[in-house]
């Protein structure tokens, strides 16, 4: 089901990935193999377990994992008000919160009671709804703002860019129909004989040159999912440039979307 609803590319590998997904034959083998490639399923033993039953707590890990929120679950694992849940709390907190999976009372999650094929059913429909849910996007500052983090230490400063978990609190706190800002103007911070100088804003002419300079190397921050480029001056001096790319913006455009946000805005 999740395999149909990501749309992913069926595989089919000569081997499987687990010991007991062996037989190509089988209906599920297919489904296993394609939702691990993806990440959907991990690797924690050698077994698979497709004869079992499916946890609830195990059914938000993947769908949100097959969502691409994995890191991020590792962040807000504080945010589940569940009381009888002691593993995977963020994942469930990102189930609960994304509105597709809830509890079955005000502090019980149940999170190891079997899921039924109509719990399922409910649960990837209700993803879907969300995954097509009209966001507005543009220009403006009305909303709530998701806070970036000034740090300015460490090897590679990182430069006001919001973190995937702040982009989260603010739209958990912009609520159901509300507006969340991100602030997304590329900025450049000069670190010079190992001191980092103050940030500076940058036009997208100057971005543009800092992409085209040679000897400048781009990466990327997974937990900002903020894009940098580091254009070395010297050996002592270097200028490292935070900037959003497409995908970067279109993940935090994603991640409110799922969270219900109506409207997401740049500055």
């Amino acid at each position: 089901m999740l395999c149909r609803l990501m749309g992913w590319t069926m595989l089919s590998p000569d081997k499987g990935s687990f010991a007991d997904n062996q037989d190509k034959n089988a209906w599920y083998y297919s489904a296993i193999e394609t939702a691990y490639a993806n990440g959907a399923i991990l690797k924690l033993g050698q077994n698979c377990r497709p004869g079992e039953a499916i946890a609830r707590e195990e059914m938000a890990a993947m769908t949100v994992r097959a969502l691409g929120f994995a890191q991020l679950a590792g962040v807000v694992q504080d945010d589940c008000h569940f009381a009888d849940v002691t593993t995977n709390p963020g994942y469930i907190a990102l189930a609960y919160h994304m509105g597709f999976m809830s509890g079955v009372s005000e502090t019980n999650f149940q999170p190891k009671a079997s899921s039924r094929r109509e719990q399922a059913a409910a649960v990837l429909l209700r993803v879907y709804d969300r995954m097509h849910a009209a966001v507005k996007t543009g220009t403006g500052s009305s909303g709530v703002r998701a806070e970036a983090i000034d740090d300015l230490s460490g090897r590679i400063p990182m430069c006001p860019r919001a973190p995937l978990e702040n982009v989260y609190d603010a739209a958990i706190k912009a609520g159901k129909g509300g507006a969340v800002v991100l602030r997304t103007a590329p900025c450049a911070v000069e670190v010079k004989n190992g001191k980092a100088l103050p940030a500076l804003t940058l036009t997208e002419k100057e971005l543009a040159d800092y992409l085209e300079s040679d000897g400048a190397t781009t990466s990327r921050s997974a937990r900002y999912a903020s894009s940098y480029l580091v254009h070395t001056v010297s050996a002592n001096d270097k200028v490292y440039v935070w900037y959003e790319s497409a995908e970067d913006i279109a993940l935090k455009v994603e991640l409110c979307r799922l969270l219900g946000v109506a409207a997401v805005y740049t500055e």
